[in-house]
């Protein structure tokens, strides 16, 4: 299995108290982990990598949104009627 189909789903109350283990886990063989509390999904611990990438990937969207918003606006737009047009 590869680190893509590979993800671990543990409780909070058992990372919390193996913490460093968990942690551990992540860092140094790159295992995501997915925390529960009863029994529904609410957070995940991924390398710091992981991250990186997430990010890079959100900025790439903003961009892609921010150039078909020019594209489709009708002319010039200043750069506060862009910030609130990306803020709703």
């Amino acid at each position: 299995m590869d680190k893509w189909s590979a993800i671990t789903r543990i409780s909070t109350s058992v990372a919390r108290g193996k913490f460093a283990l968990v942690v551990d886990s992540v860092r140094t063989a790159d295992e995501r982990i997915v925390l529960t509390q009863h029994g529904r999904d609410v957070a995940a611990l991924i390398p710091v990598e992981d991250l990186a990438l997430l990010e890079e990937l959100e900025d790439r969207a903003d961009i892609a949104e921010i150039r078909r918003r020019v594209k489709a606006s009708s002319g010039t737009v200043t750069l506060k009627q862009l910030q609130r047009e990306l803020k709703s």
